[in-house]
């Protein structure tokens, strides 16, 4: 198989063992890429292939599954090598059985991830920038989580909406009133998964919790619930097991709108059409805070 001649050279390199690949079969995922299980010589690896000019979005990809499998708080595919050759780029990862995730699987992926949030920086940030989706994800240090949040979240977001001609009412006067959301919580930084939908985690086939597509770095760990307010996806029983491990705030219900627009703001950016409903969280978070 031709097409694969470089991907076979990679992961002989990176294993030390010599790849062929001897079957190819699409598997599930790659929205935005194309996602393989191949097979050879006994071995399957999860394989990601690209334009070489997306080789970049895998590379951030592979420090963020290295930075999560440091921690050992939650099952995580481990990264074997990423590269390219002059029209192709790809990403290796182990190949791991999926299934989704049962009502008691549901608790125990609530308590992973609130142990892989208690891995903390002194600020908030990554060591290099990534991307939510294809949107770029400005990821560049900064000491207080409301700037972070003002400047390289919503901020970031908005501006790119404004470049495409769409506006947001009251948006700026959200911006102002970021600090009130935070009177009476100090978020300390948290190792996110920072794309967390119902697509990116499932159960292993010996039922353990497993995340995938990482769009990482240190946030308030509430951060990281926007997307699962935005689409569902998780039971009672993971806010059970989230709990159980971590007590969320008294007021973490107050903040969901700010953390949902994020991502509301982003698939506008990415796709059109969710202009409404972030213009609705714009306005559920002003109430709020008038609410008291």
């Amino acid at each position: 198989m031709s097409e694969w001649r470089s991907i076979e050279a990679s992961i002989s390199d990176a294993t030390g063992a010599p790849f062929a690949v001897e079957r190819a079969q699409r598997a599930h995922g790659g929205c935005i890429h194309q996602s393989w299980q191949v097979t050879g010589a006994g071995r399957d690896f999860f394989v990601k292939r690209a334009n070489a000019s997306d080789c970049h979005l895998f590379e951030a990809e592979h420090a963020g599954l290295l930075d999560w499998r440091k921690t050992g708080a939650i099952r995580t595919p481990e990264p074997i090598v990423v590269g390219r050759d002059d029209s192709t780029s790809w990403l290796v990862l182990e190949w791991v059985a999926m299934r989704p995730l049962s009502a008691s699987e549901q608790r125990a992926f609530g308590a992973a991830l609130a142990k892989l949030h208690q891995f903390s920086s002194s600020r908030f940030g990554w060591a290099r920038d990534n991307h939510i989706g294809r949107t770029p994800q400005p990821n560049a240090w900064k000491s207080d989580w409301i700037g972070f949040l003002r400047e390289r979240r919503l901020g970031f977001q908005l501006d790119l909406a404004a470049r495409k001609g769409v506006k947001f009412r009251n948006a700026e006067r959200l911006l102002d009133a970021l600090p009130r959301f935070f009177e009476s919580y100090d978020p300390k930084p948290g190792l996110i998964h920072g794309d967390l939908w119902s697509g990116n985690f499932a159960a292993t086939s010996a039922g353990d919790p497993v995340i995938f597509d990482p769009a990482t770095y240190y946030a308030d760990p509430e951060a990281d619930f926007g997307l699962l307010f935005m689409f569902g996806g998780v039971t009672q029983e993971f806010w059970r097991g989230y709990q159980s491990v971590t007590p969320l705030a008294d007021d973490f219900e107050r903040r969901v709108p700010l953390y949902r627009l994020y991502h509301e703001l982003n698939h506008e950016n990415l796709f059109s059409g969710y202009a409404a409903q972030a213009q609705r969280s714009v306005d559920e978070a002003l109430r709020l805070l008038e609410a008291g």
